[in-house]
Parts: C-alpha cells; sequence; structure tokens
C-alpha cells in the first residue's frame, strides 16, 4: 500500500510530523512531496521517498494555483498511491481537491485557518470556499481545536470531522529539565515568526514597560521576520539591553530549558507547538485565552492567561508570573508537563492516523 503526504514545508514536516513518518513507512511505502530547500532532503531519512515539487506557498496567482492543482493530480496519477495525507493550506485545497478528482481517499489536517482566511476579503472567501469544496469528499478531517471544527460544523458540509491533540509532542525528545538558576535573573522566551498577529507588538510594548521596573529580566527572541517592519523597533531593544534575536534554530530544546518562561500573546492558533513543547521541558507559560493556546494549559497552575490583543493585559501576565516564588514558577512547569504527558503524547496522532488509515487498507481488501 502507497501513501502520499503534501505539505509545503519540510522543516515543518520533519519538525512536527518526523515521528508519524517513520511509523507510516515501517507498514507501508511512503512519499512525501515538500518544495526543495535546505530541509527537504532529510526526509528521506525517516525511510520515505522525497518528490520536491516548487510552488509559491503565499502565491494568489490563479494560474499558479491551478498549476498546482494539476502537479497534484498528475502526481498521484504517476504515483498510484491508495491513501493522500495533506498539511497546511495550500496541500489541503488543491492537494484535497486533486484528491477528490482522482476518486483517491484523502486525510485532510487542519492545523489552524491562518491569517489570509480570517480576513475579511474577497479572496479569504473564496478560499475559504475552496477549503470547504475540497475537505467535503475527505475520509477525515483532523482539526486541532474546538473553534475550527465549530466553523467547519457551521458550513454543514464536513460530517467526517474528528479532533487531535494538536501535533503532538514528543516526550522522549522534550524531556522535563531542571529549573534554570534565577541568580543572574530571568529570561523570558518568545518563539515564532516576528509578524502582528503573533503578538509582537504586544510584546514589543510589554518586554519595554517589565525592563523599566525588573531590569534584571529579559526577553529572547527566536524566529524570522515575515513582517520586517518590526525590525527597528527590535534592534532598539536589542541595543537597550532588553531584548535578544536569535535565528529560527532547528533543535529548539536546549533553547526551551536555558528560559524561565514562554510567552506567546498569539492572535490565533491551530494548536501552539511552542506551548506543547515549552510544558514538556517544564517551564510555566503566558499565553492568549484563545482556543489553540488555552487548551494547552491551566490558568494560575501550569501558566497565565492573558487577554488577546491587550498589550497591558500582557504587562500584568509577566508581572504576576514575576510576583511568584521561584519554587512556586517551578511548580507550574512541573504541572505543565504532567498535562502533557496525559492529553499531549504525539504517540495519540500517530495511532489515531494508523487506525484510520487500517480502515482504508481493509475497505481496499
Amino acid at each position: 500500500m502507497r501513501v502520499l503526504i503534501l505539505s509545503n514545508n519540510a522543516a515543518g514536516l520533519m519538525s512536527l510530523r518526523e515521528e508519524l513518518i517513520t511509523a507510516l513507512t515501517e507498514l507501508w511505502e511512503v512519499f512525501v512531496c515538500v518544495p526543495p530547500d535546505d530541509y527537504s532532503k532529510q526526509i528521506e531519512k525517516t525511510g520515505a521517498k522525497l518528490i520536491e515539487l516548487s510552488f509559491d506557498r503565499r502565491g494568489k496567482n490563479i494560474i499558479g494555483e491551478l498549476s498546482l492543482m494539476k502537479n497534484y493530480k498528475r502526481l498521484i496519477h504517476e504515483n498510484n498511491p491508495e491513501i493522500v495525507l495533506t498539511y497546511t493550506i495550500k496541500p489541503n485545497i488543491y492537494g484535497g481537491i486533486a484528491s477528490r478528482l482522482s476518486k483517491t481517499p484523502y486525510i485532510i489536517n487542519v492545523t489552524g485557518l491562518g491569517t489570509e482566511l480570517q480576513s475579511n476579503s474577497l479572496f479569504s472567501k473564496f478560499l475559504f470556499r475552496l477549503y470547504v469544496f475540497s475537505a467535503r469528499k475527505a475520509t477525515k478531517v483532523f482539526v486541532q481545536n474546538s473553534s475550527i471544527k465549530e466553523c467547519f460544523n457551521k458550513m454543514r458540509v464536513i460530517k467526517n470531522c474528528d479532533m487531535l491533540p494538536g501535533s503532538g509532542v514528543n516526550l522522549e525528545k522534550h524531556s522535563l529539565e531542571t529549573y534554570p538558576s534565577e541568580d543572574n535573573g530571568l529570561r523570558f522566551l518568545f518563539i515564532g515568526r516576528v509578524m502582528k498577529d503573533k503578538g509582537i507588538e504586544e510584546l514589543i510594548y510589554a518586554a519595554r514597560k517589565v525592563h523599566e521596573s525588573h531590569n534584571n529580566v529579559t526577553f529572547d527572541l527566536i524566529g524570522y521576520y515575515d513582517e520586517s517592519e518590526y525590525k527597528e523597533q527590535i534592534d532598539e531593544l536589542i541595543r537597550l539591553g532588553i531584548m535578544k534575536f536569535f535565528p529560527f534554530q532547528e533543535d529548539i530544546h536546549d533553547v526551551i530549558k536555558d528560559h524561565h518562561c514562554i510567552i506567546h500573546p498569539s492572535y490565533h492558533e491551530g494548536m501552539s507547538n511552542a506551548l506543547l513543547e515549552a510544558a514538556a521541558v517544564g517551564r510555566p507559560v503566558i499565553a492568549s485565552n484563545i482556543p489553540g493556546c488555552k487548551e494547552t494549559f491551566e490558568d494560575k497552575v501550569t501558566g497565565i492567561a492573558i487577554k488577546v490583543r491587550d498589550k497591558e493585559d500582557l504587562v500584568r501576565g509577566i508581572e504576576d508570573l514575576l510576583s511568584l516564588t521561584k519554587s512556586e514558577r517551578e511548580q507550574m512547569g512541573k504541572k505543565g508537563r504532567k498535562k502533557v504527558e496525559s492529553f499531549f503524547d504525539r504517540k495519540i496522532i500517530i495511532d489515531k492516523y494508523i487506525d484510520e488509515i487500517k480502515k482504508i487498507e481493509g475497505a481496499i481488501g
């Protein structure tokens, strides 16, 4: 039996689904299609066969979109998979449509609706209708939080929706680590793209405000500039010694364990992997009280919830964490670890996928 996986980014696929792909290759022949980049060749170490297909992840040109759908249809015809798995918006939409037109069973994973789909533009409305069309005949639509499921259910077109605990977290890779010393101050960490929808404006404001009264508190930022207009403000914070900026790092575990708390003031999420990994390592979190974040922690137990798009409430959340003792912060982190062990083990996701694929295999005979 052949399984074809479609995604828009090799690095993200390997970070979140390497264990799944490896598990699938132990049972079936697996092909993975992603755009070529510095990480794409790493897919072959899972035992899967790599197919590289270039496309613009952010492009809105209709000719380019139709071309992607045709290429996906061609890949399905050439490789003749019994099941197609899709991830991220464009593979979900155009890979889903290509699978539907090819009468090939397919499973869509909706990790989030993204900025574009949640805007009110004509293009976003058109894109959402395509999403619905692609998902309507899917064998299974996996979603990562209740608000996404509710959104699709309102359309009354998707009957086979099921919820996953995000992408889960590898509890062995992200093991519980000793809480770091606070002798030289506290280090907060933001992991993600530098863009408005990730709460970067609130973070910049809060970092400056908190540092005025707590000069032993610093804020590290790991990611890359998705919106370059924030670079000047961040450079100023770096110059003042308030913030440090690091490019995205493949091994985030060692970075998390050296920090005292992870901050995630995002506007919307599928299910925040940064928060799951922080909890697995044993670090308290400060995060927006929104779907995709609030499921990963318990307010005042494993972290602190803040109002979304509210810079003053982010300051309040940081101050609340600073008012705790070191022991209380450490206990928050340990309780967070227990929560992810119970509900967010990546093995849960692997088992669900294998069960669904085996159903298809059984139906084929």
